[in-house]
């Protein structure tokens, strides 16, 4: 029984500090959140990065979005790109000679099942820019 008991704690704790299952509750996503489910996960959340408007002169060049996966299986592999970086290049494909994105506002849905499958998937809606005081490109 005493076995049973410690490789059972010796299992729930190496799920536990996964990076599947840590990847809501650590705080390097920027999102501040419930932590996700042990055994099902199945909400939503958002967060405003940026509301601004730079003091340098712009031109708007319209409202782009972006979405990205990262999933987690069975919580020993994760494959995917939910970053900030992969976002912003997505959005900005619309509009190739945007410099930024302004008013950024950053959705997610977490989505987990049994630990099985751990889906993250992110969505960024803002509004494309093009600095008009940037030096020009060489």
């Amino acid at each position: 029984m005493k076995k049973c008991l410690y490789w059972g704690a010796v299992i729930l704790a190496a799920v536990m500090v996964t990076g599947c299952q840590s990847i809501l509750i650590d705080g390097r996503t920027g999102f501040a959140s419930a932590p996700g489910g042990m055994l099902i996960s199945d909400f939503s959340g958002g967060l405003i990065v940026q509301h601004r408007h730079p003091s340098r002169k712009f031109k708007i060049l319209g409202k782009v979005k972006s979405e990205a996966t990262s999933t987690c299986y069975l919580t020993l592999a994760t494959t995917g790109d939910s970053s900030y970086q992969t976002l912003k290049k997505l959005a900005l494909e619309k509009y190739p000679d945007a410099d930024d994105i302004i008013d950024v506002e950053l959705d997610f849905r977490h989505d987990n099942i049994l630990l099985l499958v751990n889906k993250l998937t992110v969505k960024l809606n803002g509004t494309a820019v093009k600095y008009l005081d940037m030096p020009a490109k060489r």
